[in-house]
C-alpha cells in the first residue's frame, strides 16, 4: 500500500512538473516548425509602460529608455541615438515628453502571439491638449535562423522579447471630454467584436469604431448574419458583405437608408435587430449628414432618409435602458426640429 502511495505521489509530481514546464514556455508555429522558448518576463503592455513612465518622468532619460526598447528594425530605420533623440523632440512626439499623464485607450488592442498594437492617450504638458498615439510592437527573434535575435545596442539576445516597431500620432483632441459619444450620449463603443481582434476589414477606425466623418461616412454598426448577408448587393454594390457573415461592419449612412427604404417598399426581405446601437455615433443624428443619409452613389430612393433614421431610432430605442431611451429621444427630437430637415416627413411620435 505504501508503495502505491509513493508511486502515486511521484506520478502527481511528474504531471505537475510537465504542466508547469509547459505553462512557462512560449511556443510559436513558424513555417511549419514549432519554436518553444522560456516565456519572457514582460508582456507588451509592461514594455510600453516602462517607456511611457520614463518619458513622463524625465525627457532625456525617457528617450534613452525608449531607444533601448526599440526593435532592431526600428533602430535600423531611425538611425543612431542622436538622430532618434532629435526625432522624439519634434512636434509629433514632443507631447510624450514629461506629459501630465498617459493611459491605454480602452478597446484598442489588436494582438496575436507575434504582434501587438494599442492606442495611447497622452495629456500634453506643452499645450494642455490630449493626443492619441498608436504603439506597435513585435516579438524579437531570428526566425530565419531559428535562434534569438542579437541586439547590437544592448548586447543581449532577444528571446521573443517585445520591442517597439513604431509609434505614430493619430490626432489631437481639445480635451478628454470631447471623446466621441454614441446615440445614447455615452462613450462610443467599438464596433469590432472583442473575439475577432484581427478583423481589420470592417470599415472602422484604428480603435474599431464607426467614427468616419468624411468619404462614405461609415457610421452604422451592423451585424452581418444570414439574414443581412446580401446588404451590399441589395444596395447596388458587389457581394462583399457575404464574406462578412458572423462579423460586424460599419455601414455607410446612405447605404443603410437605401437598404431600409427598399425593405419598406417590399423590394427586399425585411430585417430587424441587426444594429449595435452603442457603437453608432451621436453625430450621425445631426444636420451635418443630411446629404449622406439621402444619397447613395446614384442608387438612392426619394425620401430614403426617413426610413434610415426611423429604422435606426426604432431599433435602438427598443434596445436601450430607461436612461438610454431618454437620451435617444432627445437626440432624435433635436434632429428632426432642425431647419435643414424641413420638408422631410419624420414621425415626431416615433418614440
Amino acid at each position: 500500500m505504501e508503495v502505491y502511495i509513493i508511486l502515486l505521489g511521484l506520478l502527481i509530481s511528474y504531471l505537475l512538473y510537465i504542466y508547469m514546464s509547459g505553462k512557462n514556455k512560449l511556443c510559436i508555429y513558424y513555417q511549419g516548425d514549432k519554436i518553444c522558448i522560456p516565456k519572457p518576463n514582460m508582456n507588451a503592455r509592461q514594455v510600453i509602460s516602462i517607456q511611457l513612465n520614463a518619458l513622463k518622468k524625465n525627457a532625456d532619460k525617457g528617450i534613452q529608455t525608449a531607444y533601448k526598447y526599440a526593435s532592431v528594425s526600428n533602430r535600423r530605420s531611425t538611425g543612431p541615438y542622436r538622430r532618434f533623440y532629435k526625432m522624439v523632440n519634434n512636434n509629433i512626439y514632443k507631447h510624450l515628453l514629461e506629459c501630465y499623464s498617459w493611459k491605454f485607450i480602452p478597446r484598442t488592442t489588436e494582438a496575436n502571439k507575434l504582434q501587438y498594437r494599442v492606442g495611447i492617450r497622452v495629456h500634453s504638458r506643452y499645450d494642455n491638449q490630449y493626443y492619441d498615439y498608436i504603439f506597435e510592437l513585435s516579438r524579437q527573434y531570428d526566425f530565419r535562423k531559428r535562434k534569438p535575435l542579437y541586439d547590437p545596442y544592448t548586447g543581449i539576445n532577444l528571446k521573443m522579447f517585445w520591442r517597439t516597431d513604431s509609434v505614430y500620432l493619430i490626432e489631437p483632441i481639445a480635451n478628454e471630454q470631447e471623446e466621441d459619444m454614441n446615440i445614447y450620449n455615452e462613450p462610443l463603443k467599438s464596433c469590432k467584436k472583442s473575439n475577432n481582434l484581427e478583423d481589420n476589414n470592417g470599415s472602422w477606425d484604428f480603435m474599431g469604431k464607426c467614427s468616419e466623418k468624411g468619404g462614405g461616412v461609415h457610421q452604422i454598426c451592423m451585424n452581418v448574419n444570414n439574414k443581412t448577408k446580401d446588404f451590399s448587393t441589395d444596395t447596388g454594390q458587389s457581394d462583399w458583405s457575404i464574406q462578412r457573415v458572423g462579423k460586424t461592419h460599419c455601414m455607410c449612412l446612405g447605404a443603410w437608408s437605401l437598404y431600409k427604404a427598399k425593405q419598406k417598399n417590399k423590394d427586399i426581405e425585411e430585417t430587424n435587430n441587426e444594429l449595435e446601437c452603442e457603437a453608432i455615433p451621436k453625430y450621425s443624428l445631426t444636420n451635418d449628414y443630411l446629404n449622406k443619409w439621402s444619397t447613395w452613389n446614384g442608387n438612392e430612393l426619394p425620401g430614403q432618409i426617413v426610413e434610415g433614421v426611423h429604422s435606426l431610432v426604432g431599433q435602438c430605442y427598443k434596445k436601450g435602458n430607461a436612461k438610454q431611451k431618454r437620451s435617444l429621444r432627445k437626440n432624435y427630437k433635436d434632429m428632426i426640429n432642425k431647419n435643414h430637415y424641413k420638408g422631410v416627413q419624420f414621425n415626431e411620435n416615433l418614440i
